[in-house]
């Protein structure tokens, strides 16, 4: 049996709790509306984006009514580059990796940085809740999406030289999604996900029977392959774990079809356990748009930034 690397290894651990931390996702229910479906039916009244401060409100959606939330975690300026970022799947606190990621020791960045908690993320109670049925799960993703697109809507970014929307496994597909949809934003980096969502379902995470014995189903309701080929994406910058044992390398790597994706040496848990990298490469994207392009384009699939 082949030795398993230290990020391989801590992928196998987590998921070895996954089930006593979320259950069987898709228990209760393993059929939805689709995305688009879901998308349409996303209402709220969201509060305005001010300089600071976190704003809580109710969405009425598909799938019932349910709460989410944004925080702006720094405010620099109205003029000042912007991310949006998406936090992983389960995540309590929901901005504990953006605050490792932007809040550090060291000098604050100029720009503005706000996080969107998805609905059913106030508790992992309550995230368990909220995986127990598809039509859930979908809904929230449809509510961070049609939330971020608020955000960038906003007067108060009206003057943003730059608008960037990211996030971290859950939070990339959401960042993918919002990118297919409105494609508002100046540049997106989506890091470990990819556009094959049900894979991991299928792989690696716990998922109910009702749901693993429907995989066709289930990549239906999830995967979004087919839509991210029709076009191109030249301001999507993809970063994936050679080692990650969740949205695996092999899988999500050909799911980007042409798109160039960059290659970290990490697994899903050592990649989010990475604040200084993730922050290096949302802020080289950030404040020098050209130059990180260039150096893409010219890296090919393997990318190492």
């Amino acid at each position: 049996m082949p030795v398993l690397n230290p990020h391989a290894l801590a992928d196998k651990a987590f998921l070895a709790t996954a089930r006593l931390r979320t259950g069987e996702a898709f228990s209760e229910g393993a059929v939805s509306p689709s995305f688009d479906e879901h998308l349409e039916a996303i209402r709220f009244d969201m509060p305005p984006l001010t300089d600071g401060g976190a704003h809580e409100f109710t969405v009425e959606s598909a799938a019932g009514p349910m709460e989410a939330a944004y925080d702006v975690l720094l405010w620099a300026d109205p003029s000042a580059p912007t991310v949006i970022w998406h936090h992983k799947g389960g995540e309590v606190p929901f901005d504990r990796i953006a605050r490792q990621v932007f809040v550090t020791s060291e000098r604050l960045i100029e720009a503005n940085v706000i996080t969107v908690r998805m609905p059913f993320h106030r508790s992992r109670k309550e995230f368990k809740s909220g995986l127990a049925y598809l039509s859930r799960f979908i809904a929230m993703m449809a509510t961070a999406v049609q939330v971020t697109e608020e955000l960038l809507q906003s007067p108060a970014l009206g003057r943003s030289i730059h608008t960037m929307v990211a996030g971290y496994s859950l939070g990339g597909f959401v960042t993918n999604r919002h990118h297919l949809k409105y494609n508002s934003a100046s540049s997106y980096v989506p890091f470990m996900a990819g556009t094959a969502q049900g894979e991991p379902w299928l792989s690696s995470l716990p998922v109910a029977a009702i749901a693993r014995q429907r995989p066709d189903a289930l990549r239906q309701s999830l995967n979004f392959q087919n839509e991210w080929a029709a076009t191109e994406h030249p301001n999507v910058h993809p970063v994936l774990g050679r080692y990650d044992q969740v949205c695996r390398w092999d899988v999500q790597r050909p799911s980007y079809g042409t798109t160039r994706a960059a290659a970290w040496g990490v697994g899903h848990v050592t990649g989010w356990r990475s604040p200084a990298r993730i922050r290096t490469k949302v802020l080289r994207h950030l404040f020098e748009p050209e130059t990180a392009e260039a150096a893409s384009q010219q890296s090919g699939t393997g990318a190492r930034p």
